[in-house]
């Protein structure tokens, strides 16, 4: 819902890159969350088949509900690229802006980019499920947004960068 309720404000700077944002931290995040349940879903459809193939010796449930559980993983690698590039656009906008300070905008920016190496990674299979090292990577964008939400529930929008009544952009 935030890109969504943020794209009348930030398609003042740049529409097509605010629009970008909302087909990925929106659309593109909310397919990839459903095709995740659906699997979940299936999982849960394949031990029920499972239970009852036992008895019979058929053991592809296994290997099947195994299959999925990967699938999950690699989604999820996906999901981890998809928010990224979203998060890019999303700091961009708000450095070009100036709604909120540079520092934490730029703080966003820099932060990305070990949470997009994490994900190219986490795809080549280079990192396991929630280890460690992908952890150390994608700890500094989650204290980033942890600290702009505190800060935008605080402070708010600078909004002397912004006249609200008109589609006119400060420069300062």
């Amino acid at each position: 819902m935030v890109p969504v309720l943020m794209f009348p404000i930030l398609k003042r700077y740049t529409g097509v890159l605010t629009l970008g944002y909302v087909v990925f931290r929106g659309e593109l995040e909310a397919f990839i969350y459903l095709t995740q349940v659906i699997g979940w879903f299936s999982l849960h459809l394949i031990r029920q088949g499972y239970v009852v193939a036992i008895t019979t010796g058929v053991f592809y449930f296994q290997a099947l509900g195994d299959l999925i559980l990967q699938a999950h993983y690699q989604i999820d690698q996906v999901l981890t690229i998809v928010f990224i590039l979203g998060a890019l656009m999303f700091y961009y906008l708000l450095y070009q802006s100036k709604l909120v300070p540079r520092w934490l905008s730029g703080w966003g920016l820099l932060a990305a980019i070990p949470y997009f190496v994490s994900g190219d990674l986490g795809l080549l299979t280079l990192f396991s499920p929630m280890s460690t090292d992908q952890m150390v990577m994608v700890f500094p964008l989650a204290v980033q947004e942890m600290v702009l939400a505190v800060y935008l529930n605080v402070k708010g929008f600078n909004l002397s960068a912004v006249d609200i009544k008109s589609t006119k952009v400060s420069v300062i």
